[in-house]
C-alpha cells in the first residue's frame, strides 16, 4: 500500500525491508522519524540518535524518556498529522537540525550497555559497601 501511494503522489521513496546493516546505512539518512502510537523503550529512535541523525518521535511515553523536544530532536502529539509534518521539516531544513542530532548523540552515550552495567554496578556497590 506504501509503495503504491508512494507512486501515485509521486514520491521518490526506497522501501529497503528487514536489514541487519542498519548502523551502517544511518549516516545515508537525512533524518530519522518515529510516528508509532506506542513505544516501550524504542531502540530504532535510539540508533538513530546515536548516528547524530535529527530525530522526530511521536509523544509515545518510550519516546519521551529518550528524546527531549527541540533539545535532542522534537516530539509531536501521537496521530497528529501537521504537528509531525512541522516537526519533519524542522529536522530535515531547520537551522538547529545538525545541532540537534549532535545532542541527540551525547545524550545517547550514556545509555550504552557498559554505561547502563557501570549506574547498575555503582548501585551494588554502595549498597553493599554503605548498607
Amino acid at each position: 500500500d506504501l509503495k503504491a501511494l508512494a507512486e501515485t503522489l509521486k514520491v521518490h521513496a526506497h522501501f529497503l525491508g528487514a536489514r541487519s546493516d542498519v548502523p551502517k546505512i544511518l549516516p545515508a539518512f537525512d533524518a530519522f522519524a518515529l510516528t508509532s502510537r506506542w513505544e516501550g523503550e524504542p531502540i530504532a529512535l535510539l540508533e538513530a540518535m546515536a548516528a547524530g541523525l535529527p530525530c522526530i518521535a511521536t509523544a509515545t511515553e518510550g519516546a519521551c524518556e529518550i528524546l527531549e523536544d527541540n533539545i535532542t530532536g522534537w516530539l509531536a502529539p501521537i496521530g497528529d498529522i501537521p504537528a509531525i509534518t512541522q516537526a519533519l521539516s524542522k529536522a530535515l531544513y531547520g537551522e538547529h537540525r545538525f545541532t540537534q542530532g549532535q545532542a541527540a548523540r551525547q545524550a545517547v552515550l550514556g545509555r550504552s550497555y557498559q554505561a547502563l552495567a557501570n549506574k547498575v554496578l555503582d548501585c551494588y556497590t554502595s549498597i553493599v559497601v554503605n548498607p
